[in-house]
């Protein structure tokens, strides 16, 4: 179909590494056991160089984050298009790498996926989601906005009770 599922790559760097130089001598069955030699998708594709397209999505911590990898690895070794989605949180420290070019395109977080629907025209998941985290920032805005105002009332009483009866 339009993509393959091929599964975790053990050994971080070194197991992603070897994935990209030799696919079938790393991989022989994709995650529900079809062998790679048997998907259509896969025939004629041996290492990274015959990718026209990398997609990582990543929620990953700073530390531990797998587009790290991916970039070091596969995408500037082999100089191939790279694709990330990542969460917001993440998100800031993926942009030198999406200035410097490194990072062809970049979705981030539920706001980036809600986007990535209305442009291709295929409204899902994302876009409805969105109209949930909207009504949650409004609301906490909304609840910020109610306790300074009781913050400040209650400064106002305790100022003007110290300063005892006017006159």
């Amino acid at each position: 179909d339009n993509y393959v599922q091929l599964g975790f790559i053990p050994g971080k760097e070194v197991g992603l590494t070897a994935f990209a130089e030799n696919i079938p001598g790393v991989l022989s069955a994709d995650y529900f056991g079809t062998p790679v030699s048997s998907i259509p998708m896969m025939q004629g594709i041996t290492s990274a160089a015959d990718f026209d397209l990398i997609v990582q999505l990543d929620y990953g911590t700073v530390t531990g984050a797998g587009y790290l990898m991916w970039i070091r690895q596969v995408a500037a070794p082999y100089n191939r298009q790279f694709l990330l989605g990542v969460s917001t949180v993440i998100a800031p420290n993926t942009m030198p790498y999406y200035q410097s070019g490194q990072i062809d395109a970049l979705i981030v977080g539920l706001r980036g996926a809600a986007d990535y629907e209305g442009l291709v025209n295929r409204p899902g998941k994302a876009m409805s989601a969105m109209d949930a985290q909207s009504l949650v920032h409004v609301w906490v805005i909304m609840l910020i906005a109610l306790g300074n105002l009781s913050y400040f009332t209650r400064k106002r009483r305790s100022v003007s009770t110290a300063r005892g009866p006017e006159a």
